[in-house]
């Protein structure tokens, strides 16, 4: 059986045919636009379905429907928010079904079944499916173990669930003349679920105007904070965050002085600490990623989104109740209180609704749930140390500590700070974190 998935954008066409080979064992075959879609039809064809955009250079997907039809009456589902756009010029289209980007992968294999359930679509035998090392790139985390084939029957595992798939992994395995890597077929949903966060949330943030002048974001974003507080996450008040995250993305590009960052936090309004800390975090956390050279449009784009957002339960009064309990060591003597136990659970809550914000990048989920945990394994809320916690998750932690110190402890550099806890940062993946911080405080003489 053979499938024709036609679509501009490549990140869409390699969704499609993931989702797809995850359920089916059918061939694929691809077109980048309407005009590519008439050749392919015309070499490969007859296809027994296509799956279809409808905005796409040469000819959209009406036109490219209407050519099909001419010779075949193969199944069409159109992937596109274009359904009116399309009906206008189809008023009755046959064998036919629509679906909105983005889309849910249990929709579209209903309606491929509704429209194919004359015929027996093969399901997918395989235990390991290749995805392509291009595709890899993209993701950055896949968050799933990552296999290369031996032979027929034979996989060996060579990147665990956790690990970065960065330029420098492109090319070791490129030097071995592979192109594809494999994923256990249990694993896919888990691989495309990541994959799509990543397009999908950056198709939103292509969309979105960073060239207005940026106005007070810190009154701006706690005011966004208490929207959610008193309203919840409306549509309104996320399109707030959104503009706002974006104009802080754009902040960054512009270099603001690490030093001038910490001079603000020192000096802010008493009554003012969740949306200063979190700012400063943005700043802070943005160097150490440069000095890591971790620094890509889409880490800064997870690290932004975990910095502002991972206190969004916190009033300014329970952020300053939780500065205390934690500076006393009384936070989990008393969890009894019923703000404290909100306190105690505020990155568990956090991490749960930046999952389902389909705008979210992925892994911020990771960096706010585990942005108080601590290296020796006495953090919270899941007793993490060194050797399980997220890397990126880890330079928010290092940042949040060196903010921690600026705003308690001004009288005191922190290089002194960082040289007097060398043997609790200095240890495993951390190192490095831990050099990095040390070079970025040394440089701004803070």
């Amino acid at each position: 059986m053979k499938f024709l998935i036609i679509d501009d954008e490549e990140d869409i066409r390699e969704v499609l045919s993931m989702l797809i080979t995850s359920h089916y064992d059918v061939n694929i075959l691809q077109a980048v636009d309407g005009q590519n879609a008439l050749d392919v039809l015309n070499s490969d064809g007859p296809f027994d379905l296509v799956l279809c955009d409808f905005n796409m250079p040469h000819k959209n997907g009406a036109e490219v429907y209407a050519e099909v039809r001419k010779n075949s009456n193969a199944p069409f589902i159109l992937i596109s928010t274009d359904q009116e756009k399309f009906k206008k010029q189809v008023p009755n289209p046959t064998f036919f079904d629509g679906i909105a980007k983005p889309f849910d992968d249990k929709d579209l294999t209903k309606k491929i079944e509704s429209l194919i359930s004359q015929k027996n679509i093969p399901v997918q035998k395989e235990s390991y499916l290749p995805v392509s090392i291009d595709l890899l790139e993209k993701i950055e985390v896949p968050g799933v173990p990552l296999f290369i084939k031996l032979n027929a029957s034979q996989y060996i595992k060579v990147l665990n669930d956790s690990a970065q798939f960065n330029s420098y992994e492109v090319v070791r395995f490129k030097n071995k003349k592979l192109t594809h890597l494999y994923v256990e077929l249990v694993d896919l949903k888990v691989l495309i679920s990541n994959y799509r966060r990543n397009i999908f949330a950056k198709a939103d943030w292509d969309n979105i105007n960073t060239d207005e002048a940026l106005a007070n974001l810190q009154g701006d974003w706690s005011l966004i904070l208490e929207a959610s507080r008193n309203f919840g996450w409306s549509p309104s008040v996320t399109d707030l965050a959104k503009e706002n995250i974006a104009k802080t993305l754009a902040v960054i590009e512009k270099n603001q002085e690490l030093k001038k960052t910490f001079e603000r936090l020192k000096l802010s309004n008493s009554k003012n600490y969740v949306s200063p800390h979190c700012y400063s975090l943005v700043f802070l956390t943005g160097e150490i990623l440069k000095e890591l050279a971790w620094n890509s449009p889409r880490t800064q784009q997870k690290m932004t989104f975990a910095c502002l957002l991972h206190d969004m339960e916190l009033s300014d009064t329970m952020f300053s109740n939780k500065q205390e309990l934690i500076k006393n060591q009384k936070l989990h003597e008393e969890l009894h209180h019923q703000t404290n136990y909100k306190i105690f659970n505020h990155a568990t809550i956090a991490a749960e609704f930046v999952t389902n914000w389909t705008s979210c990048p992925p892994d911020v989920d990771k960096l706010i749930h585990q942005h108080h945990e601590k290296f020796d394994g006495t953090g919270f809320p899941q007793k993490l140390n060194f050797l399980t916690i997220f890397p990126l998750a880890a330079v928010l932690i290092i940042a949040e500590d060196l903010i921690y110190q600026s705003l308690h402890y001004p009288e005191k550099k922190l290089t002194d700070y960082l040289a007097e806890h060398e043997s609790y940062y200095n240890k495993g993946d951390i190192k490095k974190i831990y050099a990095a911080a040390v070079n970025v405080i040394q440089k701004t003489s803070c």
